[in-house]
């Protein structure tokens, strides 16, 4: 409600509630670290809200609009220089990439990035958002038999709210 009365009358992002602008922000957020890019270009942004925006209720013509209100208004989105936008802080950014996994239910190709530290934050960070599957995420990893994996496995532990209680031993044995 507070981003909402922030928002002038008119503005077509004061029409969302939370759960609609994070599934907007989630697509944008996972097509940066697939590209190990820190910026994505306004386009994208736009192409990927106009994607979106029809499934939220919206008419896909508000994209530009909604793109120039988060970036003047919310301080989420940033541009940081002309024409290409990144998350204020790259916890924003890791969060709404593990949402997009989880919402997905993409764990296959979540856990298969194990290796690349662009994605360790989102897979801890993935085991812990509501409606994960954090036993398969960390039971994943365990499998891998590797000392990264098994670190990446007790970062999900840390996330994790209903981690399996053997799943947890496991982790702690290893």
């Amino acid at each position: 409600e507070w981003d909402r009365a922030k928002f002038p009358e008119g503005a077509a992002i004061a029409t969302l509630d939370a759960q609609q602008k994070r599934v907007l922000l989630r697509g944008v957020a996972r097509a940066l670290p697939e590209k190990h890019e820190a910026e994505i270009s306004e386009r994208d942004v736009v192409e990927h809200f106009a994607s979106v925006l029809p499934d939220l209720g919206r008419s896909a013509s508000d994209a530009q609009q909604m793109v120039h209100e988060i970036r003047d208004r919310s301080g989420i989105l940033v541009e940081r220089r002309p024409s290409y936008f990144a998350f204020s802080h790259l916890t924003f950014q890791e969060y709404f990439t593990a949402l997009d996994h989880v919402a997905g239910k993409t764990w296959d190709r979540l856990i298969a990035r194990w290796k690349d530290p662009w994605w360790h934050e989102v897979i801890a960070l993935a085991a812990g958002v509501q409606g994960s599957d954090p036993g398969r995420i960390a039971r994943s990893l365990l499998a891998k038999k590797d000392d990264l994996a098994i670190f990446l496995a007790a970062e999900c532990l840390e996330t994790a709210i209903d981690m399996p209680l053997s799943v947890r031993r496991q982790i702690e044995k290893e």
